[in-house]
């Protein structure tokens, strides 16, 4: 049974397992980390259940077990991912462009956004379309970004025409541009459903910056 501060306190409780499997950290980082509890400002969040296993309070989790670095495991980057704050969620679809195309693509337009704020962080994911009419298979770039700085989509689109490759492959094929798309992350909305939405079906995936 739950003591009564670490019930009041409300929110999911994480067992250490649930901890290790949620923000994938090492055994050895879990342990360096849980001795934060020892501090008097934590005191509360954790507590023991009715059968003696330690467990922890999820709102004050993100801050104490969440990787600071950028991992390079793949499996501990897509669930770091999720508790970074993201202020930009975008795309790009090349015409009739494969994976290498857009990986490169992607760099392309991460400098431009390094031009804007060198501190930028770029998560993408390049996932695979099939078109049963041309029966041509595609791909396409979904990305996020990190920015303290105010971007819109104009600034960036007036550098991508300033590029040839990068028009080679991203000119309009329409008025509404969908070959590059930008809008800022909506957490009331999107909550972490954008973040999911970003790696659903992603083959290749990294982080820039």
């Amino acid at each position: 049974m739950l003591s009564n501060e670490v019930y009041n306190k409300g929110g999911n409780y994480l067992t250490k397992e649930g901890v290790l499997s949620q923000f994938g950290i090492s055994e050895s980082t879990y342990y360096r980390r849980r001795t934060s509890f020892s501090h008097p400002e934590l005191s509360g969040y954790t507590g023991y259940t009715s059968d003696n296993k330690l467990v922890y309070n999820g709102r004050i989790c993100e801050e104490v077990f969440m990787l600071q670095r950028t991992p390079k495991d793949p499996n501990k980057l897509t669930k770091h991912i999720k508790y970074l704050t993201w202020n930009y969620f975008a795309n790009i679809t090349p015409k009739d462009a494969n994976e290498a195309t857009n990986e490169y693509l992607i760099q392309l337009v991460f400098e431009i956004l390094k031009n804007l704020d060198k501190k930028i962080k770029l998560y993408y994911s390049i996932e695979p379309s099939f078109d049963q009419r041309s029966k041509i298979e595609s791909f396409h770039t979904h990305f996020l970004v990190q920015s303290s700085v105010y971007i819109n989509k104009d600034q960036i689109w007036s550098q991508i025409k300033k590029n040839e490759l990068l028009m080679e492959f991203l000119k309009p094929q329409s008025k509404s541009n969908t070959t590059f798309w930008w809008e800022r992350y909506n957490y009331r909305d999107f909550e972490k459903l954008g973040i999911d939405y970003t790696q659903k079906k992603g083959e290749k995936f990294k982080m820039l910056g």
